[in-house]
């Protein structure tokens, strides 16, 4: 069996790959970003959920307090 020897890519193809490459990793740090900020968010909600609970449970108290 022959073993063919690597072809060196064309100047063309390497400008190709390299944009690829360029584009994949402007596509990660953006997932990133989402990843970022989709944890936040969910922070965010919790803490307004608690917020809300608060709120309810202390007028309830006011509402008992003035009846």
């Amino acid at each position: 069996m022959n073993q063919q020897a690597a072809t060196p890519l064309k100047p063309k193809a390497r400008k190709e790959i390299s944009g690829m490459r360029k584009l994949t990793s402007e596509i990660d740090a953006e997932v990133r970003k989402v990843e970022a900020n989709k944890a936040k968010l969910a922070k965010l909600e919790k803490t307004i959920a608690v917020g809300n609970d608060r709120i309810k449970a202390l007028t309830a108290q006011l509402s008992k307090h003035f009846s």
